[in-house]
């Protein structure tokens, strides 16, 4: 399990769009799904 600890909302935004920008994940789901199911499409 992923746990992001923050002291802001701000810092959580900067730490999924530095995930997002190394990834094809464009949000949590797709993230948790990318994550649970390597090699397959996020999306589905």
């Amino acid at each position: 399990m992923i746990r992001i600890v923050a002291d802001s909302p701000k810092t959580v935004k900067n730490h999924m769009t530095s995930i997002n920008a190394k990834t094809v994940a464009r949000n949590w789901v797709q993230l948790t799904n990318l994550l649970n199911h390597p090699g397959k499409d996020p999306g589905t």
